[in-house]
């Protein structure tokens, strides 16, 4: 029923009442309109004029509600006559600004009139902060759902409400799957346990490892804190995946314990060199006192050989430590040139015969027919690299055999990979150990240095060469079955690349040749050697099948051309053998003896004789062997030079030796006289330029480090002067540096050799 006022009995009444209810609205918290049939304002409360930003009711009494306090066509009451229920709303201000409003409408009968009252409650604020909570909620979802971590929102009970996307991806599961899993569900049956939910009322981190969908671990570390989530309590639990930060953590734990063992390697390695370098230093001290009170030339030559040994040993121990020092400095440079490679293998391998002599071991080396023998490098260092490698392998090889093979990996147009391999048959490198050798200051045992002595650096210069060269070093080795070292480097091949005529050489195709050798190696590189040159060589393992296959060949018609014959055959005796071919007049092929130098005097005995045909020493060097086939055979391999006049003596020269150790003074001077030279020695700079000035010099040799002047200076000097005269006497540097910028610096001051 709508509600009505009935008609007052008289006007008095009727203003009475109007104003009872104007004083009752102005009392209402709520804006209160009234509205006549035509849509105008009738009456305002005190709360209304507020609202409305109207300072007195006549700025909005009269005019139309629509346009005043609401848009044209925008308010939902239309028809004044009729009543609405609540409705949210924008109204206007009078000063042209909106609010929000909580609307609604009642029609009533006043006095006969019909009438529509309107009550306004500003919602202005709350509107305004459910925008700012909607903006809120806005950002954390984005937030949730674009972080990086894997966030989870779980009751207190652990059961998942909500998960955002990168939870998914990080466990593998569907966010369905995941809401109807618990954490338990998700965390690794051994990882840290979440702390309690109670404990989530203040921030906590722990580290726990949770389990994907395919099983594998994702270790995480949780930032856990309680919040409300939908009027519920809960619990915010972002988890980081530290996979990369823990293994961050353990290689920082690796290089920490690498660099500690580093630490302790180089101290011992301090402490053996100090056992290293005063050994031989108090050989040299000793053995000379010994040789200055020696009674007989004998007793002091035996004294001296010793000193000679305690200083080639400690030269060693310096020159390991220099070489090391500059590669770890960096100012290690290969000094590219073309060269011979089976000459550079040969010079290392004859430089260790008599150490590997000394133990009574068998050294061998075979250069495979592939390799191309002129290449383009470092020379001096690839025989440091061969040195080191083969000298290493007779040091901890006390009985057998030390073989170095070198083939190539790959041979291209302008550059070829060469394989070095290193066999012995010492006492091998335990699988723990074959990484760790190759660094410095390591050795398989430190024992080894104890009993074996050197510095424990060759084989990591040796691997740091090879890098230089574009190789690289490893090692194939069993305990007690002896170890293989290789080793790889790349090599330029220069564009004219003529080999060298022994090594081509046509003479010898088709002649049957037999290879009389009890070590297999041996028999092997020998038959390599020789097949190279398209010769028919035959193996014989020891005397008597060597004769036994030399009878037989007479026999049919096809006789050996040409026999090379070990001296120390096991069994019977090559020099034996040799003497049995000699007397058997149905045998006549030459004989070669390969010999070690121990042997000479049987050697010049059955040359003296005739039988013997040539000789070459072992390790074979096969240049060597080709210039002793060609002597037997009486067929020079390569092209005579036409016979020379004798030359003539050497003149005596007058040497000016600038040098101011007294050693190296003596040293000098003894050896010049002994060749028959003149010397004055300096023992400074500017003494040395006096001694030039006094004129007769024929030839300087220059320290590069003496006092007043040191040797450019010198050289400098003597060269202005000389610009005078237009004579230029030969002035040659003398220094332990042998680089490549110090003959630069040497030739830049005036030196004319280094």
């Amino acid at each position: 029923m709508r509600p009505s006022l009935r008609q007052a009995p008289c006007a008095g009444t009727a203003m009475q009442m109007q104003a009872s209810m104007a004083a009752v609205l102005d009392h209402l918290p709520v804006g209160v309109v009234l509205i006549d049939p035509a849509g105008r304002i009738r009456h305002v409360n005190r709360a209304a004029l507020a609202m409305f930003g109207a300072a007195d009711a006549s700025d909005l009494v009269g005019k139309p509600c629509h346009g005043t306090l609401c848009e044209l066509g925008c308010c939902s009451v239309l028809d004044p006559a009729e009543s609405t229920a609540s409705y949210e709303a924008e109204a206007l201000r009078a000063d042209g600004t909106r609010i929000d409003v909580l609307k609604s409408a009642i029609r009533l009968d006043l006095n006969g009139e019909r009438l529509l009252l309107e009550s306004f409650i500003d919602i202005t604020e709350r509107k305004e902060a459910e925008e700012v909570r909607r903006r809120s909620e806005a950002r954390f979802k984005t937030l949730f759902e674009h972080a990086g971590d894997a966030i989870m929102i779980h009751d207190r009970e652990g059961r998942l409400l909500d998960v955002n996307q990168e939870a998914c991806a990080r466990l593998g599961y569907t966010r369905r799957e995941l809401l109807a899993m618990t954490l338990t569900d998700v965390e690794a049956a051994d990882a840290p346990p979440a702390p309690p939910a109670e404990a989530a009322d203040r921030p906590a981190v722990y580290a726990t490892a949770y389990l994907r969908r395919d099983g594998r671990r994702l270790p995480v570390e949780v930032s856990a804190r309680a919040f409300d989530f939908a009027g519920r309590p809960a619990v915010l639990s972002i988890a980081r995946d530290i996979t990369e930060r823990l293994q961050a953590e353990r290689q920082l734990q690796q290089a920490k314990e690498a660099a500690e063992a580093s630490n302790r390697a180089k101290g011992d390695f301090l402490a053996r060199m100090s056992h290293e370098v005063r050994t031989p230093i108090n050989g040299v001290i000793g053995m000379t006192q010994l040789a200055m009170e020696a009674e007989s030339a004998h007793e002091q030559a035996e004294y001296l050989h010793a000193v000679k040994e305690s200083a080639d040993s400690l030269l060693a121990i310096v020159n390991d430590i220099l070489d090391f020092s500059k590669i770890e400095a960096g100012k290690v440079h290969l000094d590219l040139a073309r060269f011979s490679l089976r000459r550079c293998v040969a010079s290392a391998v004859r430089s260790l015969a008599a150490p590997a002599e000394a133990k009574g071991l068998e050294l061998l080396a075979g250069v495979d027919a592939g390799v191309p023998d002129t290449l383009v490098g470092d020379a001096g260092r690839i025989r440091q690299i061969l040195v080191n490698l083969v000298g290493n392998a007779l040091k901890f090889t006390d009985e057998g055999q030390v073989a170095l093979r070198v083939v190539a990996d790959e041979v291209a147009a302008g550059a070829a990979t060469i394989h070095l391999a290193v066999a012995d048959t010492g006492i091998g490198i335990s699988p723990d150990k074959q990484r760790t050798i190759f660094e410095a200051f390591e050795q398989a045992d430190g024992s080894t240095t104890r009993r074996y002595g050197g510095t424990g650096l060759g084989l990591a210069i040796t691997s740091d060469l090879a890098a230089l060269m574009g190789g690289r070093v490893w090692v194939e080795s069993e305990p007690g079955r002896g170890a293989t070292f290789h080793v790889t480097l790349r090599l330029a091949r220069p564009d004219a690349a003529d080999e060298p005529a022994w090594l081509t050489r046509t003479d010898l195709r088709d002649m049957p040749v037999l290879v009389v050798d009890d070590n297999a190696t041996g028999r092997e590189f020998l038959l390599a050697a020789l097949a190279q040159w398209d010769m028919r060589p035959m193996p014989a393992a020891d005397g008597c099948d060597a004769m036994a296959k030399l009878r037989a060949a007479a026999a049919a018609g096809d006789p050996f051309g040409l026999v090379l014959l070990d001296a120390d055959l096991a069994g019977a005796d090559g020099f034996a053998v040799a003497d049995a071919v000699a007397r058997d007049a149905a045998l006549d092929a030459p004989v070669i003896m390969m010999f070690h130098p121990a042997r000479w005097q049987d050697v010049d005995d059955r040359l003296a004789t005739g039988t013997l045909a040539a000789h070459v020493t072992r390790p074979v060097d096969p240049e060597q062997l080709s210039e002793a086939i060609s002597k037997a055979l009486n067929r020079p391999g390569r092209a005579q030079p036409p016979a020379a006049s004798p030359r003539p003596a050497p003149r005596a020269l007058h040497v000016l030796v600038a040098e101011d150790n007294r050693v190296n003074q003596v040293l000098l001077e003894r050896l010049l006289k002994r060749r028959g030279h003149r010397v004055t020695v300096a023992a400074d700079g500017a003494a040395a330029l006096d001694a030039w000035r006094a004129g007769g010099i024929d030839v300087v040799l220059a320290d590069l480090h003496m006092p007043a002047l040191d040797g450019p200076a010198l050289a400098a000097a003597i060269r202005r002067a000389e610009g005078l005269t237009g004579r230029r006497t030969p002035i040659v540097a003398m220094t332990a540096d042998a680089t490549a910028d110090q003959r630069g610096r040497c030739l830049a001051a005036g030196m004319d050799a280094h």
